[in-house]
């Protein structure tokens, strides 16, 4: 029996450790960048109490550019893939839960419940399929 593709989705995003996932969208090396400088600066300017201060104000701003620049993978996977790349995914996770001897929704929802080993295999698919296909960098 073929899983339908909204449907595998529909189960897939739901999963508890697909919606921990979350993608940081190439804001994680600016933001460390400018933790960095500031703390430089600060150290130069006023010494060791400058290297906490500079930290300090360095994290704040880094903490107010992030904001909001994470995004959960369930939402990726609804709003931002194309019809194609759904195909693609579902396809690759068809091929894992055939070979795991997966073949409805129902032994889906009830093997996902009881086996971590499985939930961490389908994260890695996603997780795969997020940096080779799309283009992502830090998901998590």
């Amino acid at each position: 029996m073929f899983i339908e593709t909204k449907e595998l989705f529909d189960v897939i995003v739901e999963l508890s450790t697909i919606k921990e996932m979350k993608v940081a969208l190439n804001t994680t090396v600016e933001c460390g960048v400018v933790a960095a400088i500031s703390t430089m600066i600060g150290g130069l300017v006023a010494g060791p109490p400058g290297i906490a201060a500079g930290g300090l104000v360095g994290t704040l701003i880094s903490s107010c550019h992030a904001n909001g620049k994470f995004k959960s993978v369930p939402e990726i996977l609804m709003k931002d893939t194309t019809q194609q790349q759904k195909e693609k995914l579902a396809n690759a996770l068809r091929n894992f839960l055939t070979k795991e001897n997966i073949i409805t929704i129902v032994q889906l929802i009830t093997a996902s419940q009881n086996n971590p080993l499985l939930l961490q295999s389908i994260k890695k698919i996603v997780r795969d399929f997020l940096m080779t296909n799309m283009g992502y960098r830090n998901v998590s």
